[in-house]
């Protein structure tokens, strides 16, 4: 005879949910777990604006940065 485990319900709470989506995101920070209709779906991050953030850090940093900068590499007379 075996025991079997019966189901109360065939949708997953939301803190079950909760800690499956947190364990996805540390392991793997391009994956992000959605919770519809009590069933989980899986979806990639998109990339988005990257190049702007990356350009916008870029300028951010040689504005910063001491000496010269790419807009006055001429001497002045």
């Amino acid at each position: 005879m075996t025991v079997m485990a019966e189901r109360t319900s065939s949708q997953m709470s939301m803190d079950v949910f909760e800690r499956i989506a947190a364990f996805a995101e540390r392991e793997d920070e391009t994956v992000r777990l959605e919770f519809i209709g009590g069933r989980i779906g899986v979806r990639k991050v998109t990339n988005g604006n990257h190049g702007s953030i990356i350009m916008w850090l870029i300028r951010h940093c040689m504005q910063a940065r001491p000496g010269p900068t790419s807009t006055s590499t001429r001497p002045r007379a």
